[in-house]
C-alpha cells in the first residue's frame, strides 16, 4: 500500500513543480522580457488551462489508480460516496495548491488587492459551483441504480433527470456562492428591468456579486425554471447605464436562442460518450490486446475531442449572441465600447492566435468587434434598399 501512496505524493509533487515552472516563466516575460500586461496574463492563463490543466488530469488518473488499490487494501472499493469525496479532495488540493504558488505572480501582473485566503476562499467557492451540481448527478445515480446495473437505458435516464434536476437548483447554488445579493442601486434595477421588460422578459432576479479585490467586470445568465442575472459590482461600476443594458442584451440572446439548453444537451451526452468509450476500451483490451493505459489514452483523446466540439459550439453560441445584441437595436458603437471597456477591466488581450482563439470559449475580442461591425453594416445597407 505504501507504494500508492507514494504514487499519489508524486502526482501531487509533480503538479507543485509545473506550477512553480509556469510561474517562473511568466515573471520571467513580465519583467525581463517587458512585455505588455494582457498578453503575459493571456500566457498565464493558457499554460494554467491547458499545461497546467494536462498534468492534473493525468495526476488525477494516477491518483484514482492508486486510491482504488488502497481502498482495496482496506476493503472499503464498494463505496462510491468515499471515493466521490476522495476525488473531490484531490482535485481541491491542487487546485488550491496552484492558486497559493500563483497568488503573487497574478497579484503583480493585474495590480489586484486579494489576499491568499481571498485567492483560497475564491478558489473552493468557485470549485463548489462544480462539486455541488456534480455530486447530485453521481451521487444521485449512484443511489437510485443500485440494482438496476446492467440497464444501461434506466442508467442514462436517471443520469439525465439529475443533471435537469442540478440545473434547477445551479442559480441557488451560484447565489449562495458568489455571495450575489439583489442590485443596491434600486433606480438602476428598475432600469434594467424596463430594458427587459421591453424584451417580454418579466419576473426576472439581477444580482451582484463582490469583485471589486479581484478587478473582475462579469456577467452571465443563468436557471432552467427562472431567469436569473449575475453581474459584477466591478463592471457595474465602470460601465454607464447604455453600456450594461447592452451586456445584458447579449445575455437575452442566450436565452432566446436556447444557447442554455443546448448546453444541457451537450452535457447529456457526455454520459453516452463514456459509455462509447468504454466498449471501445474494453474491445481494444479483449480482441486486439493492447494494454489498458493505451485504452485509457484511447478514452482521454476522446473526452478533449469532446471538449473541443463544446467549446466550437459555444464560441458561435457567444457570436450568436453578439449578434442578437445588433439586431435587437442596440448601438453598434455602445456594445463595442462595453466589449473595451471589459477587455480592459480584465486586462484581457485582445488579439490571439488561430491556435489559442480554437482553445477559447469566446472569440477574441478583435473578431467579435470586426464581426459587429460587418453586422451593423448589413442592417444600414438592408434599411437603404428598402
Amino acid at each position: 500500500m505504501i507504494i500508492y501512496i507514494l504514487l499519489i505524493c508524486a502526482a501531487i509533487l509533480l503538479n507543485i513543480i509545473t506550477s512553480i515552472w509556469i510561474n517562473k516563466r511568466i515573471l520571467d516575460m513580465y519583467y525581463n522580457k517587458k512585455m505588455l500586461r494582457e498578453y503575459v496574463l493571456y500566457k498565464f492563463n493558457f499554460l494554467h488551462q491547458y499545461l497546467q490543466g494536462v498534468i492534473v488530469i493525468i495526476s488525477l488518473f494516477i491518483s484514482a489508480f492508486a486510491i482504488a488499490k488502497i481502498m482495496g487494501y482496506i476493503d472499503v472499493h464498494k463505496n462510491r460516496i468515499l471515493s466521490l469525496i476522495l476525488v473531490w479532495a484531490l482535485i481541491a488540493l491542487l487546485v488550491i495548491l496552484d492558486q497559493i504558488i500563483s497568488h503573487n505572480t497574478y497579484k503583480k501582473i493585474r495590480d489586484v488587492q486579494l489576499t491568499y485566503w481571498d485567492e483560497v476562499d475564491s478558489t473552493i467557492r468557485q470549485l463548489l459551483t462544480i462539486f455541488i451540481p456534480a455530486s447530485i448527478v453521481i451521487i444521485g445515480r449512484a443511489i437510485i441504480i443500485g440494482e438496476y446495473k446492467e440497464n444501461e437505458l434506466l442508467q442514462y435516464f436517471v443520469w439525465v433527470g439529475f443533471v435537469i434536476l442540478a440545473g434547477m437548483f445551479y442559480p441557488y447554488i451560484v447565489k449562495l456562492l458568489l455571495k450575489a445579493k439583489p442590485l443596491k442601486d434600486h433606480e438602476l434595477n428598475r432600469e434594467l428591468s424596463k430594458f427587459l421588460a421591453e424584451y417580454s422578459i418579466h419576473k426576472v432576479k439581477i444580482y451582484e456579486w463582490p469583485a471589486m479585490k479581484g478587478r473582475e467586470a462579469n456577467a452571465f445568465v443563468t436557471g432552467l425554471r427562472g431567469k436569473y442575472i449575475f453581474i459584477s459590482d466591478y463592471l457595474i461600476k465602470n460601465l454607464n447605464v447604455d453600456e450594461i443594458k447592452a451586456v445584458l442584451a447579449h445575455e437575452i440572446g442566450h436565452w432566446k436562442k436556447w444557447h442554455l439548453l443546448i448546453r444541457i444537451i451537450l452535457i447529456l451526452f457526455i454520459y453516452p460518450l463514456m459509455v462509447l468509450l468504454g466498449s471501445i476500451m474494453d474491445y481494444i483490451e479483449k480482441y486486439i490486446h493492447i494494454s489498458i493505459p493505451f485504452g485509457i489514452l484511447v478514452a482521454f483523446s476522446g473526452l478533449i475531442l469532446y471538449m473541443y466540439l463544446i467549446l466550437a459550439i459555444i464560441r458561435n453560441q457567444e457570436q450568436s449572441a453578439d449578434e442578437y445584441v445588433i439586431r435587437s437595436g442596440i448601438d453598434v458603437t455602445i456594445y463595442i465600447s462595453a466589449l473595451l471597456k471589459i477587455a480592459e477591466l480584465n486586462n484581457t488581450v485582445k488579439r490571439i492566435s488561430k491556435l489559442g482563439e480554437k482553445l477559447q470559449s469566446h472569440p477574441p475580442i478583435d473578431k467579435r468587434i470586426e464581426y459587429l461591425k460587418r453586422v451593423s453594416k448589413e442592417i444600414i445597407d438592408k434599411k437603404l434598399r428598402n
